[in-house]
């Protein structure tokens, strides 16, 4: 895969985004007199999840003051959040033992320890868990006493269909404004072994927050993870390289030949091909030759990585698309059957949208299959009359 940087702007971009142990400061002295709009380059660092990296890669280079007042400022925020989601994440995860709930970490804090240093030098803006399908009724009620709330409430009939999704569970609490996650597999919608949450819990290993140890994903399966979450969101924000990147060359390196191994042997292997590449071909990541060898072999790895590479070093600021990230990672999985059970589910299986739209009795239920497509068919509909409104109101 190659790949050239094509702007000044994009160069301080990437190398604001590699690992916190390697010194940029020559290359982006070299190439910051050559940025012509720092507010503009701004704007990508915080849509791209660089806040935090930016202000302290660029604090004594950014020759805009104004520029370096505000990635200052949003970085401080950044990290004064972290701290507090941290300590939420603590006080859940207390309550969720006591009730003989097994859970571990996985990113937030936990990632930003291991791959950063510091809880505080990464953005993360909400908690995710990992737990067993059988504890999550449980679970539910746990968060529940804790001051949580699903964010659509759900009937018997949609927790049972829900377990069987895949899709993880939604709790916010308000007055705090803290989302956390729950999940039954790593990544939504996929029917992978090496995605099974319960060899994952078995494998975890210790991480310490604020003083406690606490349980997250082991390195192996941490990297799995990285590449399989960056494919569920088709790579559409260059944090997502840089966590990857970090973590391949962190104390807690995983061992990347087992993981390609087992990858190649229960699946996940183009997903995990897929976020080498771009790690290489954007960060600069130093990777065995067997292991780019083999991703470089992979044709449609090789095409997914050039394309998020294409859409990350663009100035493009847009939200891709549903359609557009469901095309992307269906593409991700290294069989065509699992591709069509993937786009199988995002078509037909029920979601929260549908059980919004319209409650119907259990007896119904079965109608939420006929739902769903039509309401995706009618929401391209709209999409698709509103472009073309908006068109044609420029052409005119």
């Amino acid at each position: 895969m190659n790949f050239k940087v094509r702007t000044p702007a994009t160069e301080v971009l990437l190398l604001c985004a590699r690992p916190p142990a390697e010194d940029v400061e020559a290359p982006l002295r070299r190439v910051a007199p050559a940025i012509e709009d720092w507010p503009a380059l701004a704007d990508r660092m915080v849509w791209h999840g660089l806040t935090i990296a930016a202000h302290r890669r660029l604090r004594d280079i950014c020759p805009h003051p104004e520029t370096g007042e505000r990635l200052r400022r949003l970085a401080l925020l950044h990290a004064g959040r972290a701290a507090q989601l941290t300590g939420e994440l603590l006080r859940i995860l207390e309550a969720l033992e006591r009730a003989g709930i097994e859970a571990a970490v996985i990113k937030g804090p936990a990632l930003a320890r291991l791959a950063y240093g510091e809880t505080t030098r990464r953005e993360f803006v909400d908690l995710d868990l990992l737990a067993r399908p059988a504890d999550i009724p449980a679970a539910v009620g746990v968060m529940e006493a804790e001051g949580y709330r699903l964010q659509a409430p759900l009937s018997a009939r949609q927790i049972n269909a829900y377990l069987r999704s895949g899709r993880e569970w939604k709790f916010v609490r308000q007055e705090k404004a803290v989302h956390v996650h729950l999940n039954t597999a790593v990544v939504s919608h996929a029917e992978y072994p090496l995605l099974d949450p319960a060899g994952w819990l078995d494998r975890a290993i210790t991480v310490e927050l604020d003083g406690r140890r606490v349980r997250t994903t082991s390195p192996e399966d941490t990297l799995r993870m990285l590449c399989a979450h960056g494919a569920e969101h088709a790579w559409d924000r260059l944090s997502l390289v840089a966590d990857l990147s970090a973590f391949l060359v962190s104390d807690v390196g995983p061992d990347l030949e087992s993981v390609a191994a087992e990858a190649r042997r229960t699946g996940g292997a183009r997903m995990l091909r897929t976020g080498l590449l771009l790690a290489n071909a954007l960060l600069g990541a130093a990777l065995p030759e067997g292991a780019m060898a083999d991703a470089k072999q992979d044709a449609q790895a090789v095409r997914l990585a050039a394309e998020a590479a294409d859409r990350l070093t663009s100035a493009s600021m847009e939200e891709m698309r549903p359609a557009a990230i469901w095309w992307f990672v269906g593409r991700s999985f290294d069989h065509r059957l699992e591709s069509v059970r993937y786009w199988r589910r995002q078509i037909l299986v029920p979601s929260v949208a549908e059980w919004r739209l319209i409650a119907l009795p259990a007896a119904l239920y079965p109608l939420y299959y006929v739902l769903r497509p039509l309401r995706l068919a009618w929401a391209l509909t709209r999409r698709r009359t509103r472009a073309q409104a908006g068109g044609g109101g420029s052409a005119a």
